[in-house]
């Protein structure tokens, strides 16, 4: 009995893409929440008083709806994450950033803007692990009869720094700064 040659051909498939793309966005109602992954990235908010712009890294996200809130997860990285405010707030706004492990920084820049009456600005940092800074600009701002100024920025493990740099124009509105710094 004749043995037929069975000849073995190794072959490769490829894999399907792996690639995570290290930032994230989705809208819900007037909310807008940003994940960027483990690498360093730039989140950059700015806000002309009745709508935003955000970019990460250079690039825009194509925001499409009427946000007044925006939750940012910086995660893992040294990140920088900027809320520059480039007009007179008059559409009430909620900044709410979480700093993941690494040298991170936040800046609020508020310098000669305001906040009109009955609408409330509310920016909140918290620091993850490292030592991270965070910076509130806000030199000749003015807050109008019943309008809330709110910033607070919470410190985690690391040697962190908080600087207020705060000098009012015109302060008729509630205004609360508030940290807390751990080390």
């Amino acid at each position: 009995m004749a043995f037929k040659s069975r000849r073995f051909a190794p072959r490769l498939e490829a894999f399907d893409d792996r690639c995570l793309p290290s930032v994230s966005y989705s809208e819900a109602a007037n909310m807008l929440f940003v994940n960027t992954g483990p690498e360093a990235n730039e989140i950059v908010i700015t806000d002309n008083g009745t709508d935003l712009v955000v970019t990460v890294d250079g690039e825009a996200l194509p925001v499409t709806g009427d946000i007044t809130q925006v939750y940012v997860d910086a995660g893992a990285g040294n990140d920088t994450v900027v809320y520059n405010l480039t007009g007179t707030l008059t559409e009430s706004r909620l900044i709410d950033v979480r700093q993941g492990r690494g040298a991170d920084s936040f800046t609020a820049n508020l310098d000669g803007q305001g906040v009109a009456d009955w609408t409330s600005l509310i920016i909140s940092a918290y620091g993850g692990g490292g030592g991270d800074s965070f910076a509130l600009n806000a030199e000749g701002v003015s807050t109008a009869e019943n309008s809330v100024l709110n910033v607070y920025f919470s410190g985690d493990a690391g040697k962190d720094t908080m600087t207020f740099n705060y000098l009012p124009s015109i302060e008729l509105g509630s205004v609360s700064l508030e940290k807390d710094q751990r080390r």
